[in-house]
Order: C-alpha cells, then structure tokens, then sequence
C-alpha cells in the first residue's frame, strides 16, 4: 500500500508487523516505554510493542509519555523515526486503536485516510 500526497496510514503494532508497509511513511500512537539511547521501544494504541530506531541525540525520552510517532515503516515491523508530536494527557489509547482498526480495514475510507491498496 502507498501513502497519497500530504497523507499516511495510521497503525496499530499488529497492523505494522503484517510486513505490508515496508518503506511507507506511517504514524503510530502510544506511549514510549524504554529508551537504549538509539532506539525506542513504544507501546502502540492497541497494545502490542514495537521498536522505533534512528532516535536523534536531542531526543528527550519519559517514561509513559503519550507521542505520535510519524516514520518509516521496515520490513522486518519496526520504524525508522522522522519526528514525534506529543498528545494530551488522558488520550484515549483504546477510542484511537478503535478508529484505526475499523477505517484501515475499510478501502471505502482509502482517500479520506491517505492511504491507496
């Protein structure tokens, strides 16, 4: 699947391990659980974990800090870090994972989602 201009997919970690995504710009939303210095290992909405590498130096890590992860996609289900947007306290990990789940599984929302099959 390919992103269309200005727009790209938003997964949950088991969407993201299915391997379909390779080389995709994507966005994954959790929370940031440990941090090695170069990569971070983050627990997406729907609770599965994932690995996001090519951390900057000036990357501040907290423990449990709800972000939005925009990257891209490996083949082997990890991410490559291109920025993060840090969410509101309280966000609704379940809700989104909700979303998400039901509009990519749908291809009558791929152009309202920025995503084509």
């Amino acid at each position: 699947m390919s992103a269309v201009d200005g727009g790209y997919p938003r997964l949950n970690a088991s969407m993201l391990q299915t391997g379909q995504w390779g080389d995709a710009i994507i966005s994954v939303v959790g929370k940031t659980v440990g941090f090695d210095g170069s990569s971070v290992s983050f627990e997406c909405a729907d609770g599965g974990k994932i690995q996001v590498g090519n951390i900057p130096p000036e990357f501040e890590f907290t423990p449990g800090k709800a972000v939005e992860i925009v990257g891209a996609a490996q083949a082997d289900g990890t991410v490559q870090f291109f920025i993060e947007r840090e969410l509101t306290e309280g966000f609704d990990f379940d809700n989104y994972n909700q979303l998400i789940s039901k509009v990519m599984n749908q291809p009558k929302y791929q152009d309202l989602f920025g995503y084509t099959a």
